[in-house]
């Protein structure tokens, strides 16, 4: 039985990479996060998914804008095995891209966790 063994009670170097990185993201904060992290920063701060943007284009599931209220932060996990729903990693890209086209800048990054944070 797994749960006896000692590596079953190890927290993933992962999974301690992005509670390192998220210690960054101040209490309070606004923060648009990939599905997996976002229930790590629930408790202290407010969160939206990384995909929610606004706008419509020829496609209307795709975002063309920053939400109205654009969030502080900006986390995103690329190792994040939950990109599909309720986020397409093609939907995810494309508001990292408009994230950056409009001035955030990337404070972190490591182990495929990017934190952004707006100026």
């Amino acid at each position: 039985m797994d749960l006896v063994l000692p590596s079953a009670l190890q927290t993933p170097a992962h999974v301690r990479t992005a509670e390192r990185l998220l210690t960054r993201i101040p209490d309070g904060a606004t923060v648009a996060s990939s599905n997996r992290l976002a229930p790590m920063l629930t408790g202290r701060t407010t969160v939206s998914l990384v995909c929610f943007g606004t706008g419509t284009g020829p496609d209307p599931a795709a975002p063309t804008a920053l939400p109205a209220d654009p969030p502080r932060w900006v986390v995103w996990d690329r190792h994040d095995p939950t990109v599909k729903t309720p986020c397409p990693p093609a939907r995810t890209h494309r508001m990292l891209r408009l994230y950056r086209a409009h001035g955030y800048v990337q404070v972190a990054g490591e182990d495929g966790i990017t934190l952004l944070r707006r100026p």
